[in-house]
């Protein structure tokens, strides 16, 4: 008997209920694990990251300034999800039309620095010059060759999208939205970590 597309895509979640029931102690161990990566690895070096991004994309968007380069440069010094997340937040404010949102994010989506200096080259490969040469290359050229070919017609364009009135507004006007919206994607990464580490 062929299975239909709902009963394959009903498999998986009923495969790991079935192994939840049968192997109750490895998955508490996954989530554990998942856990404690969250806390003590992507909590201290992402969340500050997500807050500061958040707080300077809304002041620029504030100040009425063209802020089409911030996901890239957030992109370069953050990494992901950073560069990601000021990407989306253009779309949401209405800066950028969807359609130039994904194409911003073909170079905005890069591994941080740290991760690829400090953990890639100094803790896997014992030798921090080829976590710089690694960050140079997937994060920098590859960045800078996809804003060549990607960015040009989105750079040129004049905003459309939105014609709202603008005005100044202070940091700690600002702070409270910054901090919720970094907690909320925080809350997204935290939730794919505890999950995939549930899996394995």
């Amino acid at each position: 008997m062929i299975m239909t597309k709902s009963k394959r895509n009903l498999f998986f979640p009923f495969l790991c209920l079935v192994l939840c029931l049968l192997f109750p102690a490895v998955c508490s161990k996954g989530v554990r694990q998942g856990l404690r990566l969250s806390l003590d690895a992507a909590l201290p070096s992402l969340f500050p990251s997500l807050v500061l991004s958040s707080l300077f994309t809304k002041q620029t968007q504030k100040a009425g300034t063209r802020c089409f380069f911030i996901p890239f440069l957030l992109g370069l010094l953050c990494g992901f999800p950073v560069g990601a997340a000021s990407v989306s937040a253009l779309v949401r404010e209405g800066e950028i039309s969807k359609k130039d949102g994904e194409k911003l994010l073909f170079f905005c989506n890069n591994a941080s620095p740290a991760f690829l200096i400090s953990f890639c080259g100094q803790v896997v490969l014992n030798d921090i010059k080829k976590g710089f040469f690694l960050f140079l290359m997937q994060s920098t050229l590859s960045s800078l060759c996809l804003l060549f070919f990607f960015g040009k017609r989105i750079f040129s364009k004049k905003k459309t999208t939105r014609t709202a009135e603008r005005h100044r507004s202070y940091v700690w006007e600002l702070l409270p939205s910054a901090l919720k919206d970094a907690t909320s994607s925080f809350l997204y990464i935290m939730s794919c970590v505890i999950f995939f580490s549930f899996l394995t």
